[in-house]
């Protein structure tokens, strides 16, 4: 049991730094294509939501 308890918070630990290696070493224009990404998926899930929301006409998370 420990030995898969260490396994697994080891292989977390090396999860974070590739995902916190990857963020870090972006440049200002990627970092603002992704913002601008996020910003479009977010108006378009805002827009899903109102369409279903005149659909079914009662709220919907």
């Amino acid at each position: 049991m420990f030995v898969i308890i260490t396994i697994l918070i080891i292989l977390s630990i090396f999860m974070y730094l590739i995902i916190y290696g990857g963020s870090k070493n972006k440049t200002e224009f990627e970092k603002k294509m992704e913002d601008a990404e996020q910003i479009k998926y977010l108006y378009e899930q805002e827009k899903k939501r109102e369409e279903r929301k005149k659909k079914y006409g009662r709220r919907i998370k």
